[in-house]
C-alpha cells in the first residue's frame, strides 16, 4: 500500500472494488475487451496482478494486468486496463500507480499495449523506459535488463 496526498492510497485491487468498477467507468472507458466477463475470468484465473486507486474505499482509477507464461520462462506481466477518473487524470496518478507497479514487480518484463492515439499515455510509459517493440504500439520493459531494439515481444 502507498499513501498519496489528499487521502489517496495505492492498494492491492480486492474483488469488492469490482462492484464499484462499472459506475466509475460508464460512459468514460471504451476498449472493446473490457467486459465482465472478461474481468472475472482473469480474476478468477490466477493470473491478475492488479492495482486500485482509492480514497475511503471508493474506487477512483484501477490498474489491471495478466501474468503471462512464455517460452523463455520469464516473468511476464501484460497490462490489460489502466484507468483513472476523468477529473482526476493529468495530476501524476498515473505516474505513480505505474511506480508502485514496477516497484512491486522488478523481475518481470512489463508489457502494456496503447491506442496510438493516446499521447498521453504513451509518453508516460516511455518515460519510464518502456520502448515501443511492434507495429501495433506495444511497449515493454524488462526491469531485469535492458531491452534492446532487436527483441521480439510477443
Amino acid at each position: 500500500m502507498k499513501q498519496l496526498p489528499q487521502g489517496i492510497i495505492i492498494r492491492r485491487f480486492l474483488h469488492s472494488d469490482l462492484s464499484q468498477i462499472k459506475s466509475l467507468t460508464c460512459e468514460k472507458f471504451r476498449c472493446p475487451d473490457f467486459t465482465g466477463e472478461n474481468i472475472a475470468e482473469l480474476f478468477y484465473s490466477g493470473r491478475e496482478y492488479s492495482l486500485a486507486l482509492v480514497r475511503k474505499n471508493k474506487l477512483l482509477g484501477f490498474l489491471i494486468a495478466e501474468k503471462i507464461e512464455n517460452m523463455q520462462e520469464e516473468q511476464v506481466l501484460n497490462i490489460r486496463w489502466f484507468f483513472i477518473n476523468p477529473p482526476l487524470q493529468g495530476k501524476n496518478l498515473e505516474r505513480e500507480m505505474l511506480l508502485h507497479l514496477l516497484e512491486k514487480k522488478k523481475n518481470f518484463k512489463i508489457l502494456v499495449d496503447i491506442d496510438e492515439e493516446n499521447a498521453k499515455m504513451i509518453k508516460l510509459f516511455k518515460n519510464q523506459g518502456f520502448e515501443k517493440k511492434s507495429g501495433k504500439i506495444r511497449l515493454a520493459l524488462d526491469t531485469k535488463k535492458t531491452i534492446t531494439g532487436n527483441e521480439n515481444v510477443q
